[in-house]
């Protein structure tokens, strides 16, 4: 119940997370589109905008025109012609000179606004050739201040010119002349930009000067657009380039003096303007070629380049800017919405190099300029709001979580937190998350060294039974019995199929549908009953071994595990064993005798006036003598095994001299011989308990005289191992009726007696041989046997000399 409310809550809370994040993402949303309109209207990213703009347009390469020129009024022409401003009827000899060769047309980039004497002559040259005039725009005093006054060329050049065109130019806020405005509204008319008239005649346009903006520029595409009227897309960007500033160039006093062949300006448009400096004006253009400024006739040039080139850069609207922004804005709100923290960190970088590409693209191929910038921005900033908001909603979950923790009971309440940081919130966080670590560290390594330190296999799975932990006796018992520690993940049945199945606890098998492994799965609820009451289960090595689950119901999250434990009964059975074996004797063998001696007496009473005679009085004895060796050699194996030894250095030669010397009137009465053979006496020193040792030996003497027959021998000797030098060994052997080999392995096992077909009966009660293995064993010692039918039996001890024994004990006590 309290599992299932946990998971309840933390699913609840992981649902609120959940809305919180959706609702901080719609909330996120509208700011990025909130930043990204202020970034597009209010102008915010302008300065960054252009210079982005200024970087990708040196990578637009076009090629010179051939059928331009330009004549120079440079500072040859003002050494040799004379200071500025020069007579009308020098200009009017240099269109004349120009006539001669047919020009296609002739931009004159000079003002002719205060009228002179010569008007009529330069007007009667400007007729000579299609001539274009330069309209002056400025902003004067009365009605309309809003609106520009147009200053135009005196009467007779403005009827003589083929067209008029204003000249002024209006760089961007940062200084830098980008575009050109091809129509200005005046306050008495619409005008074209200079070039803009040139343009129309050499596509065989009709456009007088006096119809005002009537005319139809060209799209990014080359294509006419109508431009009636106010609703004329007029403003265009101009690719300045480099290859604008490399067409021919002549000094205008060149051409006066005849320098330069009329056939140079045949079938050309010329433009004739000021470069020297401090006459004409400069303008700051993007990749200019000297000083980063370039002259205004060379502004026209390009201008009229670019519109005869069909390859002007139409600026987008503001509105296609947000829009277009939107896309990638979007995009990256969905990855953050449903991806994870690096896939939209990859998202993000992606959608900026796309962002920068498609920018570039359009200005390459489409000749429009969407400035990559405002998307970028509002990207980068978006990005970075989210990850502050998911930084900050971990970080109020992670400091929900501290503060749990640290209100929850510890098994260790005497940890020492130390003062709490005063002052940054940080430090307080770092601080409670160090407090914790610590207490979660200290738990982790408790758990870890308690399962460890258990002496039994434990093993941790999932529900599905694959193993998720190990602690270290399980891992020692799978690597001594598979030869191999399993991987994690491992299914438990493969694990622990290798036992054999012995029984259930309760002592009913499993049901025959269900087969060993498969009951460890626990894939059923009977299996799971089964596994949780558990199995008797035996390994290769013969130890058996109780294995049980444990269910373990996961809070808040955590996973269903099963806790298998495999403890090993061996010892446990057999004590359990031993019980019944010494029910079995206290049942039968010590009543048995107890209950005829209570037949005789009661026969004897059942006689009037009888007494017992002395066949009755010797079965008495017998019967009660048997009782008492059955109680004393069961006393004597319960010393054995339980109390502690008083052990002596003593001669393992003379111990075995004393015990033939306690058997000595039982051999005499059998007629029986015993030698005692001693060799390398002084070799023989043992560590032992003097008392309990003799025992063993007068009972491997007792039960060699009681199997053999009269008139034999029987040896008790002792010497050094010739093998092994720090070891002795004692051998008693007989010549009696020896034992069958299959009951060898059993011959030191309690209430255990074996007797050969036509063997007299002997008494005895099968505890005597089981006392001498306990305390041989308990010396570090061992005992062997040897037998053949007919011939006797011989038993072989070794035990360890005095200097060893103590080798070994010095050994274990720094060991360990």
């Amino acid at each position: 119940m309290r599992g299932t409310k946990g998971r309840r809550s933390w699913h609840l809370y992981k649902l609120g997370v959940r809305w919180r994040s959706i609702v901080e993402w719609f909330v996120l949303g509208g700011v990025a589109i909130g930043i990204l309109l202020a970034f597009v209207l209010g102008d915010m990213t302008e300065r960054l905008d252009w210079t982005v703009y200024d970087v990708v347009l040196e990578q637009l390469v076009d090629q010179p025109r051939n059928d331009m020129i330009v004549v120079n009024i440079d500072d040859r022409s003002l050494r040799e012609l004379g200071q500025w401003p020069w007579p009308r009827s020098l200009h009017a000899r240099l269109l004349e000179t120009l006539a001669q060769a047919s020009p296609r047309a002739v931009l004159y980039d000079v003002l002719f606004t205060e009228p002179t004497d010569e008007d009529e002559v330069l007007a009667h040259a400007v007729r000579l050739t299609p001539t274009y005039l330069p309209v002056l725009m400025t902003h004067g005093a009365g009605e309309h201040t809003d609106l520009p006054e147009a200053i135009m060329p005196v009467p007779a050049l403005r009827t003589a010119a083929a067209g008029l065109g204003f000249v002024n130019v209006d760089a961007d806020r940062d200084g830098i002349l980008r575009g050109m405005q091809l129509v200005v509204q005046a306050r008495e008319r619409k005008w074209p930009q200079f070039v803009v008239p040139v343009y129309m005649r050499l596509r065989n346009q009709s456009a007088p000067a006096d119809r005002g903006c009537e005319f139809e520029p060209p799209n990014h595409r080359g294509q006419p657009i109508t431009s009636h009227g106010a609703q004329c897309p007029t403003h265009i960007l101009i690719p300045f380039n480099r290859a604008f500033y490399r067409i021919p160039e002549v000094s205008f006093s060149a051409v006066l003096r005849g320098e330069v062949p009329p056939e140079f300006f045949r079938n050309r448009i010329v433009f004739i303007g000021a470069t020297a400096p401090g006459l004409s004006d400069h303008f700051a253009t993007p990749n200019a070629e000297s000083n980063g400024v370039t002259p205004g006739i060379f502004i026209h040039v390009s201008v009229l380049t670019t519109l005869l080139n069909q390859n002007e850069i139409r600026p987008a609207s503001k509105v296609e800017i947000i829009l277009l922004s939107m896309i990638p804005l979007c995009s990256l709100l969905a990855a953050m919405l449903i991806s994870t923290p690096a896939r939209a960190f990859a998202c993000l970088v992606v959608l900026l190099a796309i962002t920068g590409f498609a920018s570039q693209y359009l200005l390459r191929f489409e000749r429009m300029w969407i400035s990559p910038v405002p998307a970028i921005a509002v990207l980068l900033l978006t990005y970075f709001l989210w990850s502050w908001r998911r930084l900050a909603l971990a970080m109020s979950w992670l400091v929900e979580e501290l503060e749990q923790l640290t209100r929850e009971p510890h098994i260790f309440p005497d940890l020492n937190r130390g003062p709490e940081p005063r002052g940054d919130v940080l430090a307080r966080y770092m601080s409670s998350i160090r407090y914790v670590t610590k207490r979660q560290r200290e738990m982790r390594r408790f758990i870890w060294n308690t399962l460890n330190s258990l002496p039994h296999p434990v093993l941790v799975s999932n529900r599905s039974t694959h193993i998720l932990f190990l602690n270290t006796a399980a891992r020692s018992y799978l690597s001594r019995t598979r030869r191999a520690v399993p991987d994690i993940h491992t299914q438990l049945a493969t694990v622990l199929g290798s036992l054999t199945f012995v029984r259930t606890v309760d002592g009913k098998d499993i049901a025959p549908s269900v087969k060993w492994p498969e009951v460890l799965d626990s894939q059923t609820e009977t299996d799971s009953t089964i596994m949780t009451r558990g199995v008797e289960v035996k390994d290769s090595d013969g130890h058996h071994h109780l294995l049980r689950y444990v269910f373990s119901e996961g809070i808040e999250g955590s996973p269903d595990t099963w806790i298998a434990t495999l403890v090993d009964i061996t010892q446990t059975l057999s004590a359990q064993r031993q019980r019944d074996e010494l029910l079995s004797f206290l049942s039968h063998d010590m009543r048995s005798p107890l209950g005829s001696i209570l037949v005789l007496l009661a026969e004897s009473r059942g006689t009037e006036g009888a007494t017992m005679d002395e066949s009755t009085l010797q079965q008495i004895e017998r019967h009660a003598n048997r009782t008492l060796d059955l109680a004393d050699n069961f006393v004597r194996l319960a010393h054995a095994e339980s109390q502690t030894y008083s052990f002596q250095t003593l001669d393992l030669a003379e111990i075995a001299l004393d015990a033939c010397d306690e058997v000595w009137a039982l051999a005499r009465e059998k007629q029986i011989k015993v030698e005692c053979l001693r060799e390398d006496v002084d070799e023989c020193w043992i560590v032992a308990d003097g008392t309990l040792m003799r025992r063993a030996l007068v009972n491997l003497l007792n039960n060699a005289i009681k199997y053999s027959v009269s008139g034999s021998n029987v040896e008790c000797h002792v010497r050094v191992a010739v093998e092994a030098p720090e070891y002795v060994q004692c051998v008693v052997r007989d010549h009696g009726f020896g034992i069958e080999s299959r009951h060898l392995p059993y011959l030191f096992e309690r209430f255990r007696r074996f007797r050969r077909r036509g063997q007299p009966e002997t008494e005895g009660v099968g505890l005597g041989l089981a006392f001498v293995k306990t305390v041989i064993e308990r010396h570090r010692g061992a005992i062997a046997v040897q037998s053949t039918p007919g011939n006797g039996t011989s038993f072989t001890i070794v035990l360890p000399t005095a200097a060893e024994y103590l080798s070994q004990t010095s050994s274990h006590d720094a060991g360990g």
